[in-house]
């Protein structure tokens, strides 16, 4: 399955759901590309990483750390210096309490939790602070290769200059060659390069309207792909979560034109100083600050105010179970968790079966997808935060039985199409425990065949599954087993 993420650079949704800190990874070599200044090449990992954004010197501006996922590597870290630049991070760094906060809770998280749709969780540090980081985007390894790069994408495909972009592709970066990445005639600040993305810092001087984005990596230089160059936009507020905010307390303010970790972002609450913030393109990431009270919030990025959005100061709010997607099902299986204020960035979620407690599997708008834990019967599932814990919503724990097909839509399609499968009993996650990084293989005994090719991409859903048809597949019958037993069978047309 694949496993790669890309989490709001300039709003950038999930590419991948199972990929971040707690995941693995097996190199043990970095090559360090030891640019300091805009148009340098960065740093390229041998290892898989995890790119995070974290205030980590408290000067109020977000910077960037590496973190390899092979427990052997030293992380690399990109210090902000305004201005739209960054400088390679001090080997002290590796010493400061925020630092070290952030590396152990990024390794300590499970996936679920981490990613969020916000990605967005609090370290816990020794001091007065806890700092929050970001994920920004988790990397697989470089690796010798003698072909050229490509570029797929530039993500976000528009943006001001010194902000963050993706750019995405294949053969980006090889073993002690991160390539270098140009927009139109100017050289653009590369921080960690992937064989499938690098990130960088969209270079200063660029004229507005659609430029050319070039990748060279040893001596070879790709196709170009688009980005636009726009001015900055007046931030916008639409969304607060939770949905009331605590003094002290880590908040979200989600939005768009809301910043990126490169721009100078600050937020002012009803009654209190501004405070600096990690600004995530379409979040915020703010700790509500001492004397605030209910009444207007803005956002101000590099000098340009946010229209005012009314937030509740008070008490954390309890979770509200709404409805269970389905309302019934075997242990091992998926059930979604709709409601409000579900989550918390700053603190664990807890889903019980009648008191058995479940693994999470993923976080979206307003749910919780979790598993259904070996041991639960026939019960109320709550969700905890904290000291607060919703109101019961009964569930019924049923035998799990031979895989079944319902539906799958489209019935016809090419090679690449994402495909829906209904059903029950479709995967079966019981080995995921709660609290632990998830089991290998992620998904367990799972296929899926479209017209007797195995299909390389399945998505587990509440409903059933989501499958890209590979490349080697056929008209034919679609069927998914589960440990060793076969569904029924439903036809797909390969156009």
């Amino acid at each position: 399955m694949g496993t790669r993420l890309g989490l709001w650079i300039g709003g950038v949704g999930l590419s991948g759901l199972l990929a971040a800190c707690g995941s693995g990874g097996t190199s043990a070599t970095t090559d360090f590309g030891g640019s300091m200044g805009s148009g340098g090449a960065g740093f390229t990992f041998t290892s898989r990483a995890a790119v995070v954004a974290a205030d980590v010197d408290a000067d109020g501006l977000s910077d960037l750390v590496a973190i390899p996922r092979d427990g052997v590597t030293r992380p690399a870290a990109w210090r902000n210096v305004g201005a739209g630049l960054y400088r390679e991070a001090p080997a002290a760094w590796l010493d400061l309490p925020a630092f070290i906060a952030v590396l152990e809770d990024c390794v300590a998280q499970d996936d679920a939790q981490l990613e969020a749709g916000l990605a967005i969780h609090a370290a816990h540090a020794p001091g007065p602070r806890d700092p929050a980081y970001a994920v920004l985007h988790v990397g697989e390894p470089v690796r010798d290769t003698a072909a050229a790069p490509v570029v797929e994408a530039v993500e976000p495909g528009r943006g001001p200059v010194r902000s963050l972009a993706l750019v995405r592709g294949h053969d980006l970066a090889a073993r002690g060659s991160p390539g270098t990445v140009a927009f139109g005639d100017r050289q653009a600040q590369v921080l960690f390069a992937f064989p499938e993305a690098i990130l960088v810092a969209v270079p200063d001087g660029l004229p507005l309207g659609a430029t050319e984005v070039r990748v060279t990596r040893s001596g070879l230089e790709s196709a170009p792909g688009t980005f636009e160059v726009v001015e900055g936009a007046v931030p916008v507020i639409e969304e607060i979560l939770p949905s009331r905010v605590a003094v002290g307390a880590l908040a979200v303010l989600r939005g768009h034109d809301l910043g990126t970790p490169l721009d100078a972002v600050e937020v002012v609450f009803e009654g209190a100083s501004p405070v600096r913030a990690m600004g995530l393109s379409h979040a915020v990431a703010v700790r509500v600050p001492e004397g605030a009270r209910s009444g207007p919030v803005t956002v101000t990025v590099n000098g340009r105010t946010s229209a005012p959005f009314r937030v509740e100061v008070g008490t954390l709010p309890t979770p509200a179970v709404r409805a269970l997607v389905p309302g019934a099902a075997s242990v091992g299986s998926l059930v979604r968790i709709e409601g409000a204020d579900l989550f918390s960035v700053a603190e664990r979620a807890h889903v019980s079966f009648g008191g058995v407690e479940a693994a999470l599997f993923a976080l979206g708008e307003g749910s919780l997808t979790v598993i259904v834990p070996r041991g639960a019967t026939d019960g109320d599932v709550t969700v905890t935060l904290g000291d607060r814990t919703s109101s019961g919503m009964p569930f019924d724990v049923v035998a799990r039985g031979a895989p079944h097909l319902d539906d799958v839509t489209p019935t016809s399609g090419i090679a690449g199409d994402l495909l829906t499968i209904t059903g029950t009993d479709l995967v079966d996650l019981s080995a995921w425990t709660p609290g632990r990084r998830p089991p290998m293989p992620l998904l367990g005994d799972l296929r899926v065949a479209i017209g007797g090719a195995a299909a390389w991409f399945v998505l587990p859903t509440a409903e059933g599954l989501q499958v890209i048809v590979p490349r080697d597949g056929a008209t034919g019958a679609v069927v998914v087993t589960v440990n060793g037993v076969a569904s029924n069978e439903l036809r797909f047309t390969l156009r």
